[in-house]
């Protein structure tokens, strides 16, 4: 059975009674693997101020990678922009262009920066509530302004940016991305600027969501290709990918919509060992969602020991609904209905567990059943 391609998202976790070494260590070795089994992408995750991720640095990881393989595609899932200049992501993405010729993607979010909203603006509605639509959980929406609105949040974030700078709007930062990739930026007088000689024309812009508010309509609009987000967000996946293709015009690249869904995804040879690492996965949500922050990632030991309340489990529930986990077939199957459902040209995976062999064997199982 022909499907759709599989790429691979790392946020490079880092398991708890570790420290960053070995999880940094493990994200070009199991890029390599992941090429070896017929992966198309390996993007790399940003994250700051976190004591679970080692990925505040993409471009960094993204070059080890792109070292240490020879086909796959490398790229950032996504570069935030909110506490960056258009000039320093593009210097960064020529740079890695140069190096790495015709194997480089640069995947853009929209993040919170000092003059910028933090959260993305869809058109108004009724709340969603919770539903299954063929065969795939729809969540109720998570409000994550409890999280990115807290005055720890806001200090971190004040920390991103020097004093006084101030975010660009969102779609003028991205014209001058893609201005200065194209090697074709000018100032306001016409004055030519370059990121880097003959910039990097051949460097693919994605854009990432997880609503339907600016990121789906912008990469629509630009023609882009969009990656939309079922692992963080999932509640609202379906609003970002009609969003995305109502606003579509065609661009250089595409003349068709083209669309990638993100999904937390775990493959096991046992449903046992499968919620084994789904219990490791819910702890490690709830810590964040009670406050914790990215915490290093939970042993099934350290998961099972805690006492899970009512309003717990209601915090995370959107989460655990949509982790797929399971068998080869199991997975395959939750799979291969979202993929339906939303239309998706490509499926990109995240995967965790403690045990990195785990992760491993996770991404050997469900490249062998996805294509069998």
């Amino acid at each position: 059975m022909t499907r759709v391609p599989l790429s691979v998202l790392d946020l490079a976790h880092i398991p708890s009674g570790t420290d960053p070494r070995p999880a940094l260590r493990a994200v070009p070795r199991r890029a390599r693997l992941a090429e070896s089994l017929g992966y198309r992408r390996y993007w790399i995750a940003e994250h700051h101020f976190s004591a679970g991720l080692a990925s505040p640095s993409p471009a960094v990881l993204i070059s080890a990678v792109a070292a240490a393989t020879t086909t796959i595609r490398v790229g950032s899932g996504a570069i935030l922009t909110g506490h960056r200049t258009a000039l320093s992501i593009a210097e960064d993405f020529c740079t890695l262009d140069a190096l790495y010729d015709g194997r480089i993607d640069l995947g853009l979010g929209r993040s919170a920066g000092r003059g910028r909203t933090t959260r993305e603006q869809a058109p108004g509605g009724e709340r969603p509530v919770a539903r299954t639509v063929e065969g795939v959980v729809i969540p109720a929406p998570y409000d994550r302004s409890a999280i990115t609105a807290s005055p720890r949040a806001l200090r971190q974030r004040e920390l991103l940016q020097q004093p006084g700078a101030q975010a660009l709007p969102y779609p003028d930062q991205v014209a001058a991305i893609l201005g200065f990739l194209a090697d074709r930026y000018r100032f306001d007088d016409g004055t030519p600027a370059s990121a880097f000689p003959g910039g990097a024309p051949g460097v693919p812009v994605w854009a990432l969501g997880s609503s339907g508010g600016e990121s789906a309509r912008l990469a629509g609009q630009l023609g882009l290709p969009f990656a939309a987000d079922y692992h963080m967000n999932p509640g609202q996946v379906l609003d970002a990918a009609g969003a995305y293709r109502q606003a579509f015009h065609p661009g250089p690249e595409h003349r068709w919509p083209y669309l990638a869904v993100a999904a937390d995804v775990y493959v096991a040879e046992t449903a046992v060992h499968a919620r084994e690492v789904a219990a490791q996965r819910a702890e490690w949500v709830r810590r964040q969602r009670s406050g914790g922050g990215l915490t290093a990632y939970p042993t099934t030991d350290e998961a099972v020991a805690h006492q899970w309340t009512d309003a717990e489990l209601e915090l995370v529930a959107d989460r655990t609904s949509t982790h797929i986990a399971g068998v080869p077939e199991v997975v395959v199957e939750r799979l291969a209905a979202l993929q339906r459902l939303t239309g998706a040209a490509e499926l990109i995976v995240t995967m965790a567990a403690h045990d990195s062999d785990d992760v491993d064997s996770s991404l050997r199982l469900l490249a062998e059943a996805w294509h069998s």
